[in-house]
């Protein structure tokens, strides 16, 4: 058999289910790669990257789950937002990067053990990968998840519930 080299590799890791929970790129490569499709979805007023109250929900077990709200913060200077939040599972926090130009941003979601759901949180991570879609004023992607129970992966959408500006002031409460 004739092989190309890591594409035979990943199909046949894939017909075998070896790579299943695991995305096929790095989340700093996949973040920075641009293809033309995307760039024509990203016409929006204003950036997409903005700190404060976020919703998210994801899609397994043959349902979706949330939505769940919690806080993002977008550092323009190192292009790396950072969060915190809960969900069914658990307790979690967010670390990753973005990118302006190819309006990707890719998430480590990594969970608290001993918070949620018992059965659902082994202190893991969940790798989250996502693309701005302007047309649905959202964050849609997959998100990939290797426990010692479970390995999949499936779509993840994120949109903004209310920006930093808008939130409350001391003044205010």
């Amino acid at each position: 058999m004739l092989c190309c080299g890591a594409l035979c590799c990943c199909i046949y890791c894939e017909k075998k289910g070896w790579c299943k929970g695991r995305p096929l790129g790095k989340n700093s490569a996949i973040v920075h790669v641009s293809w033309s499709k995307n760039n024509e979805q990203v016409a929006y007023d204003g950036s997409p990257y903005q700190s404060g109250i976020w919703s998210s929900r994801y899609y397994q077990y043959t349902g979706w789950h949330g939505p769940h709200q919690f806080s993002l913060s977008f550092d323009a200077q190192s292009m790396k937002v950072t969060g915190s939040g809960t969900d069914d599972v658990g307790t979690f926090t967010i670390d990753g990067t973005y990118s302006v130009e190819t309006h990707r941003m890719d998430l480590i979601k990594q969970y608290q053990i001993g918070t949620g759901n018992p059965l659902e949180n082994f202190g893991h991570q969940v790798t989250i990968q996502l693309t701005w879609n302007a047309v649905n004023h959202q964050f849609e992607g997959t998100c990939y998840v290797q426990t010692s129970t479970y390995r999949g992966e499936d779509k993840f959408e994120l949109k903004i519930v209310e920006p930093l500006e808008q939130l409350p002031t001391y003044e205010q409460c």
